[in-house]
């Protein structure tokens, strides 16, 4: 009876592996987009953050971004040793998917979470939304 178990148990951890290999595979271009916004945030480089963004989320974060000399430098500190956690990714169609992750600064606070739109334009995915602690 304790090996049928355990074979059970590793039969439903193959699958559930299996089946979350082939979900991370799909959803590689949204993930990589994510990984490559922590790495600017933590570098505080501007440039290139507002171009990984969209409406609306872009006006309403270009006028800081662009304004407050030292936002970048803000940046670099609240994100730097930050790692970013992927709680879920969900494609709604071909054009759009929500990405939920865990923000942990590594500072004893706890996890703050945070839900991204991600929107597809000219080939690349884009944030065009945040919800923060939803």
């Amino acid at each position: 009876m304790k090996t049928l178990t355990i074979l059970l148990t590793a039969l439903v951890l193959s699958v559930l592996c299996h089946e979350g290999g082939d979900l991370y595979a799909q959803e590689s271009g949204e993930v990589t987009t994510l990984r490559s916004f922590g790495g600017h945030l933590r570098s505080g480089n501007i440039r290139v953050i507002l171009n990984m963004l969209t409406e609306p989320l872009l006006s309403e974060q270009k006028r800081l971004l662009e304004t407050n000399p030292e936002y970048p430098q803000w940046l670099s500190n609240f994100y730097k040793n930050a790692s970013l956690q992927i709680v879920g990714v969900k494609r709604v169609d071909a054009q759009q998917a929500i990405i939920d992750i865990a923000i942990d600064r590594k500072n004893n606070e706890p996890l703050s979470k945070t839900r991204l739109i991600l929107k597809l334009e000219g080939g690349k995915w884009k944030i065009s939304e945040e919800v923060s602690d939803f």
